[in-house]
């Protein structure tokens, strides 16, 4: 839906968006969350590719991390993903939570765990071969397909060999992943990791908290790393295209009557956020200082770029002086965008540019 989102949304001079209720917000915003902070190339491999050429999730792990030094977006995101999930999935996911608390729990034990883990392996190894016997020998198969069907009641028989064997390859694949699981636990180093790590999934799993807090918890984490990024920037291109991001994630949904900038503590860090950006901006001489007047100066470029006016770099702003104070002027080129007005002291100082005359935002 991503590549055809402009398309859909722009009528021809401003964005028009319209949803029906059946739209998934949620999942949309969580995947322009993730479009923005892993780029469009790095989606399309993981849904094309999947698994099969690297972990993209561990990818995603270390470069969110390399930028902010932790793992709290990721985190937020399973909670969100486990609230969002149906009644069978969280089940499941219940049920794997429990295993790993009987397993942690063990592991308390270490030379206890150690020894059944061994032992473990050892049958798993046993079941292994078994099955690498009968998939490598169509006569054992045929003999042991009939011999295990002779043991269970009719109705839970299996059909065919076809079906047998498709079973036992499934079987084979669930002892491969749990003996490579031994097998690594197993190594003194990584005994201490593994029990770290399972306790920080049961813990993650231990809130109280609904989807309406966790959606807010998972986009300040998200504005976070926008915002350890915009620490690390110093080119004019890269510091516009945060505008540019920040000015459409506001008008996302939450909700069909939510949209972030009507949530106020996200809208205050966009605004902490785009503040620091419209500064850099100036400091490097890419857009026109107002005043010198550092939040006065903010709230007149803030005013100008929020707009529909699709290529910011083509604004032009009018100031006219009156009784009340200053009349700002908003343009896309030549035509006229909108009006407002500051009541404010004005001063010879107050502003760096002429009044009664065009001025190009951006230089």
């Amino acid at each position: 839906m991503n590549t055809t989102e402009v398309l859909a949304d722009f009528n021809g001079w401003s964005w028009d968006k319209t949803f029906d209720y059946d739209f998934e917000f949620i999942d949309n915003l969580i995947y322009q969350n993730l479009l923005v902070i892993l780029g469009e190339k790095f989606l399309f491999d993981w849904r094309t590719y999947g698994s099969t050429r690297k972990s993209f999730l561990d990818e995603a792990r270390k470069f969110i991390k390399k930028i902010v030094g932790n793992d709290k977006f990721l985190k937020e995101l399973l909670k969100v993903l486990y609230l969002k999930s149906t009644d069978k999935e969280r089940e499941k996911i219940d049920a794997t939570l429990k295993e790993q608390r009987k397993k942690l729990k063990k592991m308390d034990d270490k030379i206890k765990f150690i020894e059944e883990s061994k032992n473990k392996k050892l049958k798993l190894t046993k079941k292994l071969g078994k099955i690498d016997i009968l998939l490598s020998d169509k006569k054992l198969l045929e003999k042991e397909f009939i011999k295990r069907n002779l043991k269970i009641e009719k109705e839970k028989q299996i059909k065919s060999i076809k079906k047998y064997e498709e079973l036992l390859r499934r079987e084979r694949e669930k002892y491969v992943l749990e003996i490579a699981d031994l097998i690594y636990i197993l190594k003194p180093s990584n005994f201490l990791n593994k029990k770290q790590v399972l306790q920080e999934t049961i813990e993650l799993y231990r809130f109280d908290s609904n989807l309406e807090e966790t959606i807010i918890s998972l986009q300040k984490e998200f504005l976070h790393f926008i915002e350890k990024k915009l620490n690390k920037m110093s080119a004019r291109d890269e510091i516009i295209d945060i505008i540019y991001e920040l000015r459409y994630y506001k008008t996302l949904r939450i909700s069909k009557d939510v949209k972030i900038s009507d949530v106020e503590e996200l809208s205050d860090y966009i605004d902490k956020i785009q503040k620091k950006a419209v500064t850099l901006l100036c400091k490097l001489g890419v857009i026109k200082i107002i005043s010198m007047d550092i939040n006065l100066n903010y709230e007149i470029i803030k005013y100008a770029l929020d707009t529909k006016i699709i290529d910011l770099e083509q604004i032009i702003l009018y100031f006219e002086i009156d009784a009340d104070g200053l009349i700002i002027k908003v343009y896309d080129k030549e035509n006229f965008e909108k009006q407002g007005r500051k009541k404010i002291k004005i001063t010879n100082k107050t502003l760096e540019v002429r009044k009664n005359r065009k001025i190009k935002l951006f230089n």
